[in-house]
């Protein structure tokens, strides 16, 4: 993630140092129940083998031997893309599968192209998306959108965007970029091919708790 140094009304937090590495533990001080400072000590070591949480003083140690003390202890491991669990989704990662509109939809001009999910985050994946394919096929396991009524009406009234319900995505096809994707009506269990050249996954996200 960012870290962004904040003076913010009575609390004037003063970051002592940022760098962004892979893991990065931040200490705040705490003296006489005011909160003076934010001391951030970044490493750049792989992995967390051992925490320590319990007391005053919080203890991670790290897969090298580091260990590193500090009041307070902030998880800031974000969140992972969900996925739809298929055995070539992360092969054809990058080349045709994304997870970011935003990153990946200029790559997509004049070409047809799929979304997956029917919340409020696939109603505005496939509206940015029209802005460079020439059509987006909306696809969603079940009849309606779970997405809210007034992004449900964006997209809708976009003449740019196709719908295909009761369907899920069961298998993606193409050797080095994606050229089409297979679907399974979940009422009917009957399979069918759909010819596209990417396809989005919307299907939310799940935070990194593992630690």
């Amino acid at each position: 993630g960012t870290i962004v140094p904040v003076v913010d009304m009575r609390l004037k937090l003063k970051l002592a140092k940022a760098e962004y590495d892979s893991f990065t533990v931040m200490i705040i001080l705490n003296v006489d129940k005011r909160v003076v400072g934010i001391v951030v000590d970044s490493v750049s070591m792989p992995a967390v083998t051992a925490r320590d949480l319990g007391g005053g003083v919080k203890r991670v140690t790290l897969s090298a031997g580091a260990v590193h003390e500090g009041l307070s202890v902030i998880f800031a491991t974000g969140s992972a893309y969900r996925k739809l669990g298929l055995s070539d989704e992360d092969r054809l990662s990058g080349h045709g599968v994304s997870w970011c509109a935003t990153c990946d939809g200029f790559f997509f001009r004049e070409q047809v192209i799929a979304v997956v999910g029917g919340g409020d985050s696939a109603m505005e994946e496939a509206s940015f998306l029209t802005k460079f394919a020439d059509k987006v096929i909306v696809i969603h396991r079940k009849d309606s959108l779970r997405a809210s009524k007034v992004m449900q009406d964006r997209a809708f009234a976009n003449p740019k965007i196709e719908f295909v319900f009761n369907s899920e995505v069961v298998g993606i096809e193409g050797d080095a970029a994606v050229t089409g994707l297979r679907l399974r009506d979940t009422v009917t269990g009957a399979e069918s091919d759909l010819a596209v050249t990417g396809l989005f996954i919307a299907i939310g996200a799940d935070p990194r708790t593992h630690l």
